[in-house]
């Protein structure tokens, strides 16, 4: 009987204890509207906009306090406040309840309507949706760098983002970070940020960058535009920049090999070669067939035509005296003088020739004749191939299809030989083309002076004789 009571006891204890907690915690959460209505519309608080976090806990001491000369005890985690910076509202949730009021800062009444113009105006000029191409060379150099320094090392993204963001930091704005996100796989990747825009610590917009990153091998105009061309050059260059990048440690290791299989426009599929595994994807862009200049500083020589931005041009004026004795032999004896230069295309550091005719200009040297140049390419075997000249400004320009040693000359003079006639002929005003000495002409004054001084001799004597 005693231990029946006993249990009897504790139950009821048991019971009381729930039922003083359950009401204590109806008195915390259960709110009527008066109570609700005792929070005011503005809340003041003593922080800068650009402090806004702080501003949050200080107003929910405050709503605390309120609800505590309610007669209501709340705890901090059982009020919830949220700013809303854009809005200078702050939002206060309790259980079921909510309220948003507005809120002001120490600072509020230095905001300024043109210096919100001034920023709309940039954010209108700002790209915040950034696609970015980097060659899988700039990716690889970009691990080489973050490998090296990996806490401080500024990334593509971050490089990107702040080139874009960077109207509004000239025009002399604060930026804070106010949230991000990234991701992606071995050759492409996307990152977003939002940063929040203020002058004088005053609240003057939220600016949000997205940037996706896709790695691109350039695939050169030589290469035959077909899938499996394309494939068969691209293959073993991403299978080096695998064994070299960080990243691929999980998905690629030296000797897997890699597969590539074309799925959408000019994107294609990596796998890996041994475990099939995707490693991702990568943009295999073939080099457009545009005309371009490439010019050489040293000799001032330049090559117009369908080359590809990675083809570099070489020049040098040759001094080399065998290379000029064989000039000098495949020449014609018509030549009066000439440049010889050494023109050549690179890629990669090797020799190539440019697919098709392109347009050369070589500068014309003081003391050239305009009229009478031409140019010679001179192989090898020391035979010579003789090249229309067409002179622009002041270069020497023609077309070619092949580059080795090019020679700029000139021409002599054309002559005429004449012999002396037996029986005087009419020069019916036809352009005396021989070359002048002089000799003749002063040869005509002496006889003439001399024969003027003996008849003016015969003449002086007759008239002393009368």
């Amino acid at each position: 009987m005693k231990t029946r009571t006993k249990s009897v006891i504790i139950l009821m204890i048991t019971l009381f204890t729930v039922i003083m907690i359950g009401t204590t915690k109806v008195n915390a959460v259960e709110i009527t509207d008066e109570v609700w209505n005792a929070i005011p519309n503005e809340i003041s608080v003593n922080v800068k906009e650009i402090e806004y976090e702080k501003a949050e806990d200080i107003i929910k001491s405050q709503v605390i306090e309120i609800l505590k000369g309610k007669g209501i005890t709340a705890t901090k985690e059982e009020v919830s406040v949220s700013i809303s910076i854009d809005s200078r509202k702050v939002n206060i949730t309790i259980e079921n309840k909510q309220k948003e009021i507005k809120v002001v800062f120490s600072n509020s009444a230095d905001y300024s309507k043109s210096e919100q113009q001034k920023v709309d105006n940039i954010i209108k000029g700002i790209n915040t949706n950034i696609v970015i191409t980097p060659e899988l060379s700039e990716m690889l150099k970009e691990e080489k760098e973050m490998e090296k320094d990996p806490e401080n090392y500024n990334t593509m993204y971050s490089k990107t983002v702040e080139k874009a963001l960077s109207p509004l930091k000239e025009a002399g704005y604060t930026l804070v970070e106010c949230g991000g996100y990234g991701g992606g796989d071995v050759f492409s990747g996307e990152g977003g940020t939002k940063k929040v825009i203020y002058k004088n610590d005053v609240y003057y917009g939220l600016i949000g960058i997205e940037v996706q990153t896709q790695g691109k091998l350039t695939i050169p105009s030589y290469v035959e535009d077909t899938e499996t061309a394309i494939i068969n050059y691209a293959t073993p260059k991403i299978e080096e920049f695998l064994k070299e990048t960080i990243h691929a440690d999980g998905l690629y290791k030296e000797g897997d090999g890699i597969v590539l299989k074309k799925y959408d426009g000019d994107y294609y599929r990596v796998s890996n070669k041994r475990t099939q595994e995707l490693i991702g994807t990568v943009l295999l862009k073939k080099e457009p067939t545009t005309t371009t200049t490439k010019e050489d500083t040293t000799t001032g020589i330049k090559v117009i035509g369908t080359l590809e931005s990675t083809v570099v041009l070489e020049s040098k004026k040759v001094e080399e005296k065998q290379t000029l004795d064989t000039v000098k032999k495949a020449l014609p004896q018509t030549t009066y003088q000439c440049s010889v230069y050494d023109i050549n295309l690179l890629r990669d550091g090797a020799k190539i020739q440019p697919n098709g005719k392109v347009k050369v200009s070589i500068p014309i040297p003081s003391g050239y004749n305009k009229e009478r140049l031409t140019i010679y390419r001179v192989d090898e075997n020391g035979t010579s191939t003789e090249y229309k000249v067409k002179v622009e400004e002041n270069y020497a320009t023609f077309e070619t299809d092949h580059f080795s040693i090019y020679v700029l000359a000139e021409k002599k003079a054309e002559t005429t030989t004449t012999t002396t006639p037996t029986a005087p002929t009419t020069n019916k005003g036809e352009k005396d083309n021989t070359p002048k000495t002089g000799t003749a002409d002063i040869t005509k004054y002496i006889v003439a002076v001399a024969v003027i001084s003996a008849v003016g001799i015969m003449l002086l004597k007759k008239k002393e004789t009368k």
